[in-house]
């Protein structure tokens, strides 16, 4: 059973947490992880941190869609629309359903916002812009990047994946140009095909010990869930620094990922172990 808070709860567990009235937000959370808030599962946590943050606030959230490889983008069931329901969580269906959201247009990365600058964030955010153009919006109105339940499930605030677009590193991946989707526009059929990519995004969680030691991220509980707070110009300076360093730094530690093993032209000496790791595994399970 979801443990029950109610708004006043939250406001207290968001105050500790530092976010403020007025405060644009950069939301990753798992809803079923805060547990039931006024009663209300699908929407109680959205209405109660709209209520807190009032009618200067902003909730930015990723509302992405299926991307699809060629040939299957060119299939007329593959099609982009701005009513699709994202596949990003609950959260962002929460804030899909509102009726004062508003969806950015980027056929595969969308994002949803609701507040006073959700239209100034998501405007530009389209078939032309690169995918994380709402990340560098919202970073130039002070956001502050939340994660609500998911820490280390879905780490990162976004900023990372704007750091390898900005150092050119996003368009390093050895599938550029071979997937996307449809869209319409002005009522003809187009084919968006993506260029940049940030990757498998689990080996994230290795930004959190560098913004530990630098003092940008906060932690506390929202409701029954972990969270973490940071500025995302502080998660991305530290980030984009880590990058230059080394382009491989977010790759995750597992010697069968196909993303990061096999996908990047910064890595390619990686990609013969990880054929011969995949072969044997594969026979591994035949044999048993």
């Amino acid at each position: 059973m979801l443990k029950r808070y109610s708004n006043e709860e939250i406001f207290a567990d968001l105050e500790l947490m530092g976010i403020s009235k007025g405060d644009v937000i950069l939301c990753k959370v798992n809803l079923l992880s805060v547990g039931l808030v006024s009663k209300d599962p699908k929407n109680g946590f959205l209405k109660a941190l709209m209520q807190y943050l009032g009618p200067d606030g902003t909730i930015v959230a990723p509302a992405y869609t299926k991307t699809h490889f060629l040939p299957f983008i060119n299939k007329n069931k593959k099609i982009f629309k701005i009513n699709d329901i994202p596949s990003t969580g609950g959260f962002a269906k929460s804030i899909f359903m509102h009726p004062d959201s508003v969806r950015s247009t980027h056929p595969t990365n969308s994002f949803l916002a609701l507040g006073r600058h959700a239209k100034a964030i998501l405007n530009d955010h389209n078939y032309k812009s690169h995918s994380y153009q709402p990340v560098q919006a919202a970073m130039e109105l002070d956001a502050k990047g939340l994660i609500v339940g998911c820490l280390y499930s879905t780490p990162g605030h976004f900023t990372a994946h704007l750091a390898q677009y900005d150092l050119g590193q996003s368009t390093k991946n050895l599938f550029r140009g071979l997937s996307g989707a449809c869209f319409y526009e002005d009522g003809r059929l187009k084919t968006f095909y993506r260029k940049d990519f940030g990757g498998d995004a689990s080996g994230a969680v290795k930004f959190y010990e560098h913004y530990e030691r630098h003092g940008v991220i906060k932690y506390g509980t929202i409701g029954n869930s972990k969270a973490g707070i940071s500025k995302l110009k502080d998660s991305y300076d530290i980030e984009k620094e880590l990058f230059l360093d080394d382009p491989k730094f977010m790759l995750c530690d597992d010697p069968l990922c196909f993303s990061c093993r096999a996908t990047w032209k910064y890595n390619m000496t990686a990609i013969p172990g990880y054929a011969a790791r995949k072969v044997i595994n594969g026979l591994k399970k035949i044999s048993r």
